[in-house]
């Protein structure tokens, strides 16, 4: 579905309101609507035929969304999983020990549940936003530095 705001302007066109030329601006609402099927088509990496089997037009729309969104999401948890991945095999390779580069991996991963239980159970914050995905990447940062240190400072 293409929520779009009405009266639209378009390539200098103005028009005074939603049903100001109706004709026009439905003939600009189609060709925008086509234009971005056939983004999300390139980008998912379909023909441009849409699979409707026991599907709606606009349910279809939907499911390639949904198809082109949890693309995303698993590439970037990609990025999240190679970053830990690093990170442990640097604390591996620094530390001299597989066992306190597994125990430092190990806390850094188990303080995303425990902080997330006191922010939302203790405080009742809900709140998720676009930048919060970054935590992973600044905890990891944090963390591991925090352990060279100790660590460091041990020896």
């Amino acid at each position: 579905m293409f929520n779009l705001a009405a009266p639209i302007n378009v390539n200098g066109t103005r028009f005074k309101n939603k049903n100001d030329r109706n004709k026009i601006q439905d003939n600009y609402v189609e060709i925008y609507v086509n234009k971005t099927n056939d983004a999300i088509m390139e980008i998912i990496g379909r023909d441009g035929e849409a699979d409707e089997t026991g599907f709606s037009g606009g349910m279809v729309n939907l499911m390639q969304t949904l198809r082109v969104f949890f693309s995303l999401v698993i590439k970037d948890a990609f990025f999240a999983f190679y970053s830990l991945a690093f990170v442990f095999l640097y604390l591996w390779y620094h530390l001299g020990s597989f066992f306190l580069a597994n125990i430092g991996i190990a806390i850094i991963i188990f303080s995303f549940p425990f902080t997330a239980c006191i922010v939302n159970g203790m405080f009742g914050v809900t709140y998720f936003g676009f930048l919060h995905v970054l935590i992973v990447f600044i905890v990891l940062g944090i963390a591991a530095d925090d352990i060279f240190v100790f660590i460091d400072g041990w020896r």
